[in-house]
């Protein structure tokens, strides 16, 4: 009975040991085959990028094959080409980059050149050929620019130099020599354009000066001195007596472009707008003006009418009842000019008188762009 329990156990134990080994050679196995499976997908994606790393190469697609090649990974088949590869084709990539600076050299599209290698640089960081290359164009391009502005400033383009350097180069910050001629030009510029607003003012044109200093800001959106000229223009630019309500008046009359030009007694012709006639005819020619103590001066031009008899009369002007000016006229007397200083003055009258014993009949006198300054 012994000898039967004792053969029992021994079987049992034989058989355990044999299932405890089968089932370890299948855990064996089975991690055998994932190790398998995954070199498998490990050398399909090397063979993938590889592909098209080549396809990238033949295409002159060299950066986007450097990329691929990169992906191939060591132990595959084909990591040693791949390396081969990543020489070659930057070596192919940089020959390239080069060619095309080059191309764009010759065509004086120097930005476009600094772009392509500063993207290069960024790729290819420790290249010194690359770096080397970067600093010849940016220097080709600052002299590029100073021959180009010198060429344009000689020829009196202020305007032409300025904005290639800000507008079409965009470089003022770039270079130091550039800089320092886009101040010079800059100077220039606006010093004359300030002298033309000058002398458009001195000739009675404020309209036009403005102009002029307004357009001159196109160019120079934030130059101080312009705007402070243009502005202290606008400030003193003269008020026409035509923009001004005539509170009372008598015998006196606006001349506009329906009435035409008017003439005086010599022949000279008057254009209509900022055009008045006054006149004396059994009564006084008479025009009261607030102006409110705002302007300093009054100006203008007084001519006697060909509608003048030959008697003579006198054109009176005051200041708040105070008489400024007082001057005789007849047929014979040539144009005058007014420039009169009203300062604090509140109310303006303008009148015409007649002179006893000169004669007979109405006495009419042009009062020709009077205006006003501040």
């Amino acid at each position: 009975m012994k000898k039967l329990i004792a053969g029992l156990i021994s079987l049992t134990l034989t058989f355990s040991m044999v299932s405890c080994s089968d089932s370890s050679g299948n855990n064996n196995n089975n991690q055998e085959a994932g190790n398998n499976q995954e070199e498998t997908v490990v050398d399909s994606a090397s063979e993938t990028a590889f592909s098209k790393g080549e396809q990238y190469f033949n295409d002159g697609d060299y950066a986007s094959a450097i990329k691929s090649y990169e992906q191939v990974a060591e132990g595959s088949p084909n990591y040693e080409t791949a390396q081969e590869r990543i020489q070659q084709a930057n070596e192919e990539y940089k020959n390239k980059i080069i060619d095309d600076v080059a191309e764009y050299a010759k065509k004086s599209e120097y930005k476009n050149a600094i772009s392509v290698l500063e993207e290069a640089i960024e790729k290819m960081p420790d290249d010194n050929d690359l770096k080397t290359k970067l600093e010849e164009i940016n220097k080709e391009r600052c002299d590029y620019i100073l021959e180009e502005t010198n060429e344009m400033v000689l020829n009196d383009d202020y305007v032409g130099a300025i904005d290639f350097i800000t507008k079409k180069e965009q470089c003022a910050d770039t270079y130091p020599e550039v800089a320092e001629k886009l101040e010079e030009y800059t100077a220039a510029y606006v010093k004359k354009e300030i002298e033309s607003a000058d002398g458009m003012v001195k000739d009675g044109d404020y309209d036009g000066a403005i102009e002029e200093l307004g357009n001159a800001l196109t160019t120079l959106p934030s130059n101080e001195e312009l705007t402070k000229k243009k502005k202290e223009l606008e400030d003193s630019k003269p008020v026409p007596l035509s923009d001004f309500k005539i509170t009372n008046s008598e015998h006196f009359e606006q001349i506009t472009v329906d009435d035409g030009a008017a003439e005086d007694s010599i022949g000279n012709v008057y254009a209509p707008g900022n055009l008045y006639k006054s006149w004396e005819d059994n009564g006084n020619g008479l025009a009261e003006i607030y102006v409110g103590k705002e302007y300093t001066k009054l100006s203008g031009i007084c001519a006697t009418s060909d509608e003048c008899t030959e008697a003579t009369g006198r054109l009176e002007i005051y200041a708040d009842d105070k008489m400024i000016y007082s001057q005789k006229f007849n047929r014979k007397s040539t144009p005058f000019n007014i420039d009169l200083d009203i300062t604090n003055c509140e109310w303006l009258k303008i009148q015409v008188t007649f002179v006893k014993d000169t004669g007979y009949g109405p006495v009419t006198i042009l009062l020709s762009n009077f205006s006003l300054y501040k």
